[in-house]
């Protein structure tokens, strides 16, 4: 055999070998994509399925908190439908239904309690017919005498539910609850600084409105609350150890912000704060590309909420609502109102749009500008202010950011 002839087999014999190699490693390419890409989808339709059993077990902590029991076992039977053991959501439920079957209970006994006395009141008229004008006078004076007045009991379970349809957001229920705390005692608790604290929320989500001022039971001091800035940051220079997360990025546009967060919670810590009864936060929040606002349906898929939560470490929350950035496809959120409440148009209330330069897919410019500013009562020397969002995509769909972030404490004045 010549040595061209080997030369030639030889590199007929690599060309193969080469084919071979080719061969094998596309084929182990596509069984791992027929194993791993199956995982992939696995895991992100579980943790899917996740994010929306947090968010109705959520929701039926806040119902039960306010005794709204169907509401809140409608909930829990949806976290349960989604995944059987999460969490306490069984035995949340079986207490739900108690206190359903419970005050079922009491209302048949009070119908026919009710039915009962009416005979009486019947066979009671019909004697009353004989007696004088001056015994049925009577008769009626020792009846108003005998009404029950409030008891502490009552007055704490009224409060109580004053607090916990604050937690949600549902000021005009707060206002009626607390409001009847307040009628039977004045002084109860912090009734007034909690019946201002719903006033100025209400007036603030509908300026045109004009709030009834509440005449407390003290002289109104003349000297003026005395507000001081105990934090405030354009994040301009470097972020500091007060925030839980340093992230910074700048817009499209050239602005500088704290962000941009997905699904997690930043913490803003302030310590050794002065002697105050008030607290302020103001800010502008970055709700950034394609936000979808409420839940809704389209077809299979379900679409939504995109949620943004502020709340006080131990204290109210200030804001849980949703935001749409999408007006091409009339989604709706509830801001200015608080989630589930509230249907109003894609970026309702916003103080700029389309103005940070973010595009998405063949849309050149999708985002929105929230000026935000809450006042709530607080005394403590330490302040923790979580801002945080749930139900976003991925942070190249939906992402949010913060800029011009100022707390001020408002301190008691000094009397004239």
């Amino acid at each position: 055999m010549s040595q061209r002839t080997k030369v030639v087999g030889t590199r007929s014999l690599i060309v193969w070998l080469l084919i071979i190699i080719a061969a094998v490693m596309v084929a182990a390419l596509a069984v791992a994509g027929l194993v791993v890409y199956p995982r992939l989808q696995e895991q992100r339709a579980e943790q899917a399925r996740l994010t929306e059993a947090e968010r109705h077990y959520q929701a039926g902590v806040a119902f039960q908190n306010v005794e709204e029991w169907e509401a809140a076992k409608a909930e829990y039977v949806q976290v349960i439908a989604l995944d059987a053991s999460y969490k306490d959501a069984q035995a949340r439920l079986a207490e739900v239904k108690a206190r359903i079957a419970e005050e079922e209970a009491t209302a048949t006994a009070v119908a026919m309690a009710q039915a009962g006395r009416a005979r009486v009141d019947a066979q009671a008229t019909a004697t009353a017919q004989a007696q004088t004008t001056a015994e049925a006078r009577a008769n009626a004076q020792a009846t108003a005498a005998a009404a029950p007045t409030a008891t502490a009991e009552t007055l704490e379970a009224l409060y109580q539910k004053g607090l916990g349809y604050i937690n949600i957001g549902r000021w005009v229920e707060a206002k009626t609850e607390l409001e009847r705390v307040f009628e039977a005692n004045p002084n109860y608790k912090e009734v007034q600084a909690k019946l201002a604290e719903v006033e100025a929320e209400i007036a603030r989500l509908t300026p045109t409105s004009t709030p009834t001022p509440i005449t407390t039971a003290t002289p109104t001091p003349t000297a003026t609350p005395v507000t001081r800035v105990v934090y405030s940051s354009d994040f301009e220079g470097a972020v500091g150890s007060e925030w839980s997360r340093a992230l910074k990025n700048t817009t499209p546009s050239g602005r500088v912000f704290l962000g941009g967060f997905g699904n997690e919670t930043v913490s803003l810590t302030l310590r050794a704060l002065p002697m105050h009864e008030f607290a302020t936060v103001s800010f502008d929040l970055f709700v950034i590309q394609s936000w979808d606002g409420n839940q809704l349906r389209q077809g299979d898929a379900t679409i939504g909420p995109d949620v943004w939560d502020l709340n006080v470490s131990g204290g109210p929350t200030l804001l849980h609502t949703t935001f749409s950035n999408w007006e091409r496809y009339d989604y709706h959120q509830s801001y200015p109102d608080a989630y589930p409440g509230g249907d109003h148009p894609a970026r309702a209330g916003a103080a700029e749009t389309n103005s940070l330069g973010y595009a998405f897919g063949d849309d050149p410019l999708l985002d929105a500008v929230y000026q935000l500013s809450f006042t709530f009562p607080h005394s403590m020397n330490s302040l923790v202010l979580n801002f945080s969002a749930s139900g976003l995509q991925e942070l190249s769909d939906e992402s949010w950011g913060l800029d011009n972030v100022e707390v001020s404490v408002m301190a008691k004045p000094e009397g004239p």
